[in-house]
């Protein structure tokens, strides 16, 4: 079996030092943040802990941990040979630093020192939820790409959301580059599965990524890192999983009584709201997905009892 490790992008935003460094630089650079949306982006509830926990009872397989952060660590975390905390400062180059924007931080993934070709990437919401095996991500150490349902362009930028536009910008630059169509279909929030040969080829291809997405913070105007996914499946031959989520009620009972659910659900993705998350956690249990991921979420009662009953044993990774 090829060597596969996994990738976390994290950062505690109750750090009064991580603050600071970030209130001077939207000084800096004269910019107003959404006081909703900075709270949801950099709020901590020990979402990395419970992920760890998933990855040691669920893909205990893993090579080597690897978790990048801005001069922080979390208190929890003990010192392990299968971890390696990431400093920004190891693999960003010093005129793109501080910064605070994600899209920036994932281009320079592929510097990290000992990184293995073939690598998973996760944000620290995202949690696997039954065992999975390398074949799951890779085949023949190629990717395995995963997209969601088709949507329509229009109704899709026209949310206010500067991610989604980000997701747009890849679509356009990807199709108008290879001069090629296919119905714009959009990321996963879940587990991504790279190459760094691959990634090093597309990054040659696209050198306006690095130019757009090298900002302290993000704006509409970058390029999503589903790009890559674009170019691994409809370029490079990877093979492509698209989910369709968008099933009626009554069909998706029929499915869980056929037990057909591991096949139609990769990750599920929940958004804020006690209600909401409730409803999310049933759908969790109901229809079994590979992974899921608990999006920006402000008050997190109901998410850390969850967490707690279903990650009870303390990871080999905590003090």
């Amino acid at each position: 079996m090829n060597k596969i490790d996994i990738v976390y992008s994290w950062c505690d935003g109750n750090d009064p030092n991580f603050i600071k460094e970030k209130q001077n630089t939207l000084k800096k650079h004269n910019i107003t943040l959404d006081p909703v949306q900075e709270k949801r982006r950099y709020q901590q509830n020990d979402e990395l802990k419970y992920s760890l926990r998933s990855v040691e009872k669920y893909a205990p397989w893993v090579n080597h941990i690897y978790i990048i952060t801005n001069k922080q660590r979390p208190a929890w975390l003990k010192d392990n040979n299968k971890v390696t905390i990431i400093d920004h400062s190891q693999i960003i180059p010093p005129k793109y630093r501080p910064t605070f924007n994600s899209v920036c931080i994932e281009y320079y993934i592929i510097n990290i020192p000992g990184l293995e070709d073939n690598f998973l990437y996760l944000n620290d919401d995202v949690f696997f939820n039954r065992p999975v095996k390398p074949e799951d991500f890779f085949i023949n150490k190629k990717p395995i790409v995963r997209l969601n349902t088709k949507v329509f362009k229009t109704l899709f930028y026209q949310t206010v959301s500067v991610t989604n536009k980000t997701i747009l910008n890849s679509y356009y630059k990807m199709t108008a580059k290879n001069k090629i169509y296919f119905p714009f279909i959009v990321p996963v929030h879940g587990v991504d599965s790279y190459s760094i040969k691959l990634i090093k080829e597309i990054n040659k291809k696209y050198p306006e990524i690095k130019e757009l997405n090298s900002t302290p913070f993000r704006t509409e105007t970058h390029m999503q890192r589903v790009i890559y996914a674009y170019e691994m499946a409809y370029i490079n031959n990877c093979k492509l999983i698209i989910y369709d989520y968008s099933s009626s009620k009554i069909s998706k009972l029929f499915d869980i009584i056929l037990f057909r659910t591991r096949k139609k659900y990769f990750c599920m993705e929940h958004q804020d709201s006690v209600d909401n998350i409730k409803w999310s956690i049933l759908k969790i249990r109901l229809y079994r997905p590979l992974c899921f991921c608990f999006n920006d979420i402000t008050d997190d009662t109901v998410m850390k009892k969850f967490l707690n009953q279903k990650f009870k044993k303390k990871s080999s990774f905590e003090l």
